[in-house]
């Protein structure tokens, strides 16, 4: 729990089964990856905080996030450096023709995600 708002503890794996086993029962799964930025943003809106501990899968998308909540366990670590899950989910996405909405508070952060896309999962 980071500022109230509570980042799930999963590796890559496990927050991709979690995805998926949502997709099959859910109409839409929702992954958020909170960054120190957003987090900061979170505390001027309390009511976005309780609004994220009812989303399906919290993670953190910084190390140093992890290791402000006292993960020290490398494989969580390394899952979050490398943006493991997000490429797991993103290519579960891609070979099951599903959809993905990204939603940014940037136009340069949907610019970037677009790019990645269209360089890995081009077809």
């Amino acid at each position: 729990n980071i500022m109230d708002v509570g980042i799930d503890r999963y590796t890559a794996k496990e927050a991709l089964k979690i995805a998926v086993d949502g997709m099959d029962t859910l109409p839409v799964t929702v992954i958020q990856i909170v960054t120190s930025d957003s987090l900061l943003r979170l505390a001027t809106v309390p009511e976005l905080t309780k609004e994220m501990s009812e989303l399906d899968v919290v993670l953190a998308g910084e190390t140093t996030l992890l290791q402000a909540a006292g993960v020290e366990d490398r494989k969580y670590l390394q899952d979050i450096e490398n943006r493991r899950a997000l490429k797991l989910v993103m290519h579960y996405m891609h070979k099951r023709h599903k959809r993905i909405y990204f939603l940014a508070e940037k136009q340069e952060e949907i610019i970037a995600f677009s790019q990645y896309i269209q360089k890995f999962y081009h077809t």
